[in-house]
């Protein structure tokens, strides 16, 4: 009777205290969003609340970021945490981490926020949306399971979060500098552009319509064809038939494409030649001309058509340390011609400003541009990827 006893307080006092140590343990496991310090306000661009980085790697780290962001505005905040217990998933906690702070620049949205969770074992990299193109989500994935899987698996935090870092910065580095005076006003320049096209086609149908009714038709003989530039084709002009005397007629698609040459029928579908056709409503002759869109870019020089393919796939992106590696292809679409070659592409260069020497000031210009002491007022619809180790 005293063993049951005994059995059974011990049993009760284990239940209480594994209730007591869970009620304990469970809130600071628990990472909020709104417990993430914002690393802006201490003038850098990591929070390491996993305390799984390195003070070099986190130096590291705010140097590449401040240069690209000096460089180009692009900001990118790196954050570990102990897990995301708090959110429904990684990617709900970083999708909302990032629209909390603003991350990257409000007219453009070119932010990331790179996230690792040790306890779930997962990194999540959320981009925004003007840097999708530069940065799609298949990329990003490849990133993190080149770079950071491998390493995280070994427990080499600082390699792998530096090297996906590193490989951001390299792609994010080929977008349009960023200038301080005129990004801001980037929407107006755009509402300009807009402006200007309007008025330019607007012109370009006045003279047209002018030119049509005031001045004499080209001449053209039924059978002919005549290689012009596209400035001659920009605005049309009639063409009369030298043969009749009559004014030709344009030729819709499927007649023009039946007097065309098989070369021109392919360089038309490359979009390096545009033609258009004219037929005598009289003798029913077509004549051809033939408008030139790339000057000598798309020339083969062995068969001497405009049916050259130009391809480019950079192998290697240059970085501060390294140069980079390009290959070259040309397939002429009418005879097979095919050539390749590589090109070289220098090294990055760093800018005065942005040079190990005046970093800190650097960081202080970043700080500046980024509204103060926080990130720039950015937007995330949900773009980016993640991967598991």
């Amino acid at each position: 009777m005293r063993l049951r006893q005994a059995f059974g307080l011990s049993c009760m006092t284990l239940l209480v205290t594994s209730i007591i140590l869970a009620a304990q343990v469970r809130p600071g496991q628990a990472v909020e969003v709104h417990d993430v310090p914002n690393p802006r306000q201490q003038g850098g661009w990591v929070t390491d609340m996993a305390d799984i980085l390195s003070s070099e790697t986190e130096t590291e780290l705010n140097q590449l970021i401040s240069e690209l962001e000096a460089y180009n505005g692009t900001e990118i905040a790196v954050v570990t945490v102990s897990d995301t217990a708090g959110a429904a998933s990684p990617k709900a906690f970083v999708h909302e981490l990032f629209n909390t702070w603003g991350v990257g620049k409000a007219n453009v949205n070119n932010g990331v926020v790179f996230l690792v969770s040790v306890g779930d074992r997962r990194a999540e990299i959320e981009t925004g949306y003007g840097i999708v193109k530069v940065l799609p989500d298949q990329r990003v994935v490849s990133l993190l399971k080149q770079r950071a899987v491998p390493r995280f698996k070994e427990g080499d935090y600082d390699r792998g979060v530096l090297s996906v870092t590193e490989g951001m910065v390299t792609i994010l580095s080929d977008s349009t500098p960023y200038n301080p005076v005129l990004s801001p006003l980037m929407d107006l320049s755009n509402g300009i552009k807009v402006i200007i096209l309007a008025g330019g086609g607007f012109l370009a149908v006045f003279f047209r319509g002018f030119q049509k009714l005031t001045k004499k038709p080209l001449q053209g003989m039924p059978g002919d064809q005549e290689r012009l530039s596209w400035f001659q084709g920009l605005l049309g002009q009639p063409v009369e038939c030298t043969r009749c005397q009559q004014r030709m007629l344009k030729t819709d698609k499927n007649t023009l494409y039946v007097h065309l040459k098989k070369p021109q029928r392919v360089a038309s579908e490359l979009g390096n030649i545009r033609c258009q056709g004219w037929q005598c409503p009289t003798c029913r002759g077509v004549y051809v001309q033939v408008f030139d869109q790339s000057g000598r870019r798309k020339y083969c020089q062995q068969c001497a058509e405009k049916t050259l393919r130009i391809s480019s796939h950079i192998e290697v992106y240059p970085t501060y340390s390294h140069s980079g590696r390009k290959r070259v292809t040309t397939h002429c679409e009418c005879c097979g011609d095919h050539h390749e070659r590589t090109v070289t592409l220098p090294r990055k260069e760093r800018s005065s400003s942005s040079s190990s020497s005046s970093s800190s000031s650097s960081s202080s210009r970043s700080s500046s541009r980024s509204s103060g002491r926080s990130f720039g007022g950015g937007r995330s619809g949900g773009s980016g990827g993640g991967a598991s180790w």
